[in-house]
């Protein structure tokens, strides 16, 4: 019945352009950024769990899509053989097998999502989640743990290391160093981590054959995540539910809540333009 939440953004752009250039065109961007805000996974059911309206300081923290560091890099080239290049300049069937080419790409490197840990007790209200309390760790050295750790035989990967789980495939969070906080009335100071880092990366690769002065015949092969990276996105769930969870900082099939995208996909089209 208010619009008491609030937010705000701040970001610094850097962008370097290459026009069309003896066939070559790229664009390679930059954005540093950082966004907090009174904000929750549920937004969008209209489920807002504030520790108290009283103060919603306490409730400001990173909003789901804080990505701090993200770069991109497009670039296209036409391949230098062929009829009017610098290799093989000659038409002819050589020419119609070798000319002709384009390679494009889109790089994506970006920070992972922010997502909070949490303890899975309601110890200050019945909405809001009461925190966790560390023992013997700091949330500097647990995020310098987060990683991408494969289970043998498995089809989820943890984002901790054993050590920090109370087992290699995950089970919940080693009580003796995260633990829910269970103390009525208080609430534990919210932790944030960011998840692992992505590095994505799509490639086209077309040729355009003239059948006519008018008319051309184009094939394309496109390969969407060429390298079949996981995409690890900011799902509407914070990741493994809870530090008592059986899949706390685990991600795939297990957990898919922090899971987006696809795996690689590869496309192949013909096109005749006139």
């Amino acid at each position: 019945m208010t619009d008491a939440g609030y937010s705000n953004y701040n970001s610094l752009q850097v962008d370097f352009r290459q026009r069309q250039w003896h066939g070559v065109e790229f664009d390679a961007n930059y954005t540093w950024s950082h966004t907090l805000g009174v904000s929750t996974p549920n937004d969008w059911t209209g489920a807002y769990p504030a520790f108290t309206v009283r103060n919603l300081k306490d409730s400001y923290g990173p909003t789901l899509f804080d990505l701090r560091h993200v770069a991109h890099v497009t670039a296209s080239a036409d391949l230098p053989f062929g009829k009017g290049r610098k290799f093989f300049n000659h038409g002819g069937a050589v020419d119609r097998v070798i000319g002709g080419w384009n390679v494009a790409t889109i790089l994506t490197l970006q920070s992972g999502f922010p997502f909070r840990v949490l303890g899975g007790f309601s110890t200050f209200n019945n909405i809001a989640d009461g925190g966790v309390n560390l023992t013997g760790i700091t949330k500097d050295q647990l995020q310098s743990q987060i990683g991408v750790y494969r289970v043998p035989g498995a089809n989820f990967v943890t984002l901790l290391p054993p050590s920090t789980l109370v087992s290699a495939s995950g089970g919940g969070a080693n009580p003796s160093l995260i633990s829910g906080n269970i103390t009525p009335g208080i609430f534990a100071s919210p932790i944030y981590l960011t998840g692992p880092r992505g590095v994505y990366d799509n490639i086209s690769v077309s040729k355009s054959i003239p059948i006519t002065e008018r008319v051309r015949f184009q094939i394309q092969m496109e390969m969407l995540n060429a390298f079949n990276h996981p995409v690890f996105g900011n799902g509407t769930t914070p990741i493994g539910v809870n530090v008592r969870s059986t899949s706390f900082a685990t991600t795939g099939t297990q957990n898919g809540t922090f899971v987006s995208g696809f795996g690689r996909v590869v496309e192949l089209r013909g096109n005749i333009s006139w």
